[in-house]
């Protein structure tokens, strides 16, 4: 058994299924056997099928894994089998029902359904499981959007943005829900939003700044480091340089976050006048075309 694990380390295949179907060969029906045997053709990409069959074979030994019914469910969905691939996801949500990937996937195969108010449940359970992670709330607003449900998504933005106030893609749904009704809140929202995407964007700098910064000390360091092996007389000089180089750098990185302090504090006094693109991209993807009739 160990001697088949390296072979499958080492990336050698074929050894490794010899050395596990001889193990196989002696112990029947132990799991672990066969789903390294199975685990093996996965990665022998020239024979899918049979990794499905010693999996399905896997699954007769023990049908209540939900990672097993998981994997299953992976290999019917990338073969282009939806109804079977859901049919074993939801027996593993049965059997564990806070696997985040398995949430998804029956919330998104709704989705795709267009059966939206049934994928709510699902994206409420992965909220409940990650409270900080906003995506599940937005998908939870979006489902109740396109089943009809104008007014509860609009409540669910509006919560999402209390908990998340500096949340761009809220502010720019709760600005285009209010926009599309008529109401005056818009105008509050667009303000809101300006101020959300001018903070994100100093940000960005500043997290830019931070990085450059880091890399020239690194760089600089490096530079010492190599110097040194090779002379002292050069490491000195090596030394000199990188210092003014390093004080350069923090001056600069200095100057640049007063700047963008400044710049903060214009926008907190009312620089968020400026026209701001409100376009949005719904975390469920585009809607799907609705049937014309004559």
């Amino acid at each position: 058994y160990n001697m088949g694990l390296s072979e499958k380390k080492m990336g050698r295949f074929e050894e490794a299924l010899d050395c596990f179907f001889k193990l196989h060969a002696i112990l029947r029906n132990n799991a672990t056997v066969i789903y390294q045997i199975a685990d093996v053709y996965m990665k022998l990409e020239e024979v899918p099928n049979q990794s499905l069959e010693w999996f399905m074979q896997l699954h007769g030994l023990i049908p209540t894994d939900s990672k097993l019914l998981q994997k299953l469910g992976e290999i019917y969905d990338e073969e282009g089998d939806k109804s079977q691939a859901f049919s074993v996801y939801v027996d593993s949500f049965k059997y564990y029902p806070s696997n985040l990937e398995v949430i998804e996937w029956l919330g998104a195969y709704y989705i795709e359904s267009q059966f939206c108010e049934k994928a709510i449940s699902y994206f409420e359970r992965a909220a409940l499981m990650q409270p900080s992670q906003v995506k599940w709330l937005l998908m939870i607003a979006s489902c109740h959007r396109r089943s009809g449900n104008y007014q509860q998504a609009l409540e669910t933005y509006k919560s999402i943005h209390r908990k998340f106030p500096d949340n761009v893609e809220c502010l720019q749904f709760l600005v285009r829900i209010y926009t599309d009704m008529g109401l005056p809140e818009a105008a509050e929202y667009l303000n809101r939003l300006k101020k959300a995407e001018k903070q994100k964007e100093i940000r960005e700098k500043r997290l830019t700044t931070g990085l450059a910064r880091r890399g020239s000390l690194l760089g600089s360091t490096g530079l010492r480091v190599s110097a040194s092996r090779d002379n002292s007389a050069s490491s000195g000089g090596s030394r000199e340089n990188s210092a003014k180089q390093s004080r350069i750098a923090r001056r600069n990185m200095q100057s640049n976050m007063q700047d963008m302090d400044a710049e903060l504090l214009a926008m907190n006094d009312g620089a968020s006048q400026n026209h701001m693109n409100i376009t949005y991209s719904d975390p469920l993807g585009p809607e799907a075309e609705r049937p014309k009739t004559a």
